[in-house]
């Protein structure tokens, strides 16, 4: 829409975008389906979670999330300290499903969750601040120091999260 917006038409560079981020949201939404499991299958709803199982479901997340990075990683502006935060926020995410994988505690379940969620969040603020720095015509060294102060907050919150368990399940639910 945006491109649409400003007369221009979408070209491969955009594509690689769209497809990035919609392949990001499919795992999303596949993790999705943790919290809802229980009324879900009361209320015979097929979700993938339910009728493949907990290791299908995180196995096709973790395919989503490969090719979802490799595609964002191929549109990455060249500012090399915010891909060495996308790539850490990345390696916090399969940190987390990693956790996921390993519990059969639902509330456990749901912190690995909302703490690869903030990661997520990590990921597409921190880019798309980047990116409006570089419109602007900011300095290398002020994207820089964007990155910076953007890796320090989310990873400030994902420790904080960490300590505080239910206060991280209380920020999944939303």
């Amino acid at each position: 829409m945006g491109l649409a917006a400003a007369g221009l038409a979408p070209d491969g560079f955009d594509a690689r975008v769209v497809a990035s981020f919609g392949v990001l949201l499919i795992g999303r939404m596949l993790l999705k389906d943790f919290r809802d499991r229980r009324g879900d299958a009361t209320f015979g709803k097929r979700t993938f979670l339910l009728a493949y199982g907990k290791k299908a479901t995180l196995m096709l997340v973790l395919a989503c999330i490969a090719v979802g990075d490799a595609l964002l990683v191929s549109v990455l502006p060249p500012v090399p300290l915010l891909t060495v935060a996308v790539e850490a926020y990345f390696g916090g995410i399969v940190v987390q499903l990693y956790r996921l994988w390993r519990t059969q505690d639902p509330a456990a379940e749901r912190v690995a969750i909302a703490l690869g969620a903030r990661m997520g969040n990590a990921v597409v603020l921190t880019l798309l601040g980047c990116l409006l720095l570089i419109e602007a015509g900011a300095a290398a060294a002020e994207q820089a120091a964007f990155v910076v102060a953007f890796a320090g907050v989310f990873w400030g919150v994902f420790a904080y999260l960490s300590a505080r368990p239910q206060q991280a399940i209380a920020a999944y639910r939303g």
